[in-house]
């Protein structure tokens, strides 16, 4: 005999990971988001990055400025230099 889970219970299975990795996902942005900020609000991280790497700077601000991650103000966004 072969057990099945009904239609019903597999998509809320099915749901419940995608909420369970949005979740974590999320996390790790805020954790990461709140990291960028104390870096950027560091006097001597911000004169090198001024003075060394002012793209960076300018990138690392604009992840700051992001309110949530499916924001489509942040659809440009290009993270793959780091």
């Amino acid at each position: 005999m072969k057990f099945s889970v009904p239609l019903h219970l597999d998509f809320l299975i099915g749901v419940t990971t995608i909420l369970t990795e949005g979740a974590y996902n999320m996390l790790r942005f805020v954790i990461t988001q709140s990291y960028i900020t104390k870096l950027i609000n560091n006097a001597k991280v911000l004169h090198w990055l001024l003075e060394n790497e002012y793209d960076y700077h300018h990138e690392l601000k604009r992840v700051i400025q992001i309110n949530s991650i499916g924001d489509e103000n942040n659809d440009d966004l290009d993270f793959t230099d780091f």
